[in-house]
Formats: structure tokens, C-alpha cells, sequence
């Protein structure tokens, strides 16, 4: 993502990938943008201001998307045919 496609007032969600990424991006928040100062972005946290490399940012929900792609992922257990039972490891 390019900070140049993300204006103020853009909402934003928060991902560390840079070394360098706040505390604040480990909790992946929404944010809103309130400022871009090319490579940083200035983003307000619940009422918190942060400073963050453009890198640390994304304009989709990643939550979202590991939720959408675990729905259409997801086959169901294979089942054991008659007389057979499951036997566990350890």
C-alpha cells in the first residue's frame, strides 16, 4: 500500500511489519487518519495520536479477511467407517 492513495479522515487498520512498529499496531485497531506526512502517516487511536511508517498501515480490515478465508477453507471432518474407531496418538 502507498501512502499516496490514503487522505485524512480515511479510516485505517493497524499491522506491524516494520521493526520499528508501536505497541499500538500489535493489537491490530481501527485507526483514522489525520494527517500524511510522506513516509508517516499521523493516525488518532481513541483519542491517541501515533506516528507510524505507512508500511505499518492497511486500508482493509486483515481480521476480516483471515475470517472470510477460514469460512471458505473450512471442509468437514472426514468420518470413520462402521466398526472402526479413533485411536489417539499420545
Amino acid at each position: 500500500m502507498s501512502a499516496v492513495g490514503v487522505r485524512p479522515g480515511d479510516p485505517v487498520w493497524l499491522v506491524p511489519r516494520t521493526v520499528t512498529a508501536p505497541m499500538v499496531c500489535y493489537g491490530r485497531p481501527r485507526a483514522v487518519v489525520k494527517a500524511v506526512e510522506y513516509p508517516f502517516l499521523i493516525v488518532d487511536v481513541d483519542g491517541r495520536e501515533y506516528r507510524l511508517h505507512y508500511d505499518n498501515v492497511r486500508r482493509t480490515d486483515p481480521d476480516r479477511e483471515h475470517r472470510a478465508a477460514a469460512l471458505r477453507g473450512s471442509k468437514p471432518r472426514p468420518t470413520l467407517p462402521d466398526g472402526c474407531e479413533e485411536v489417539p496418538l499420545w
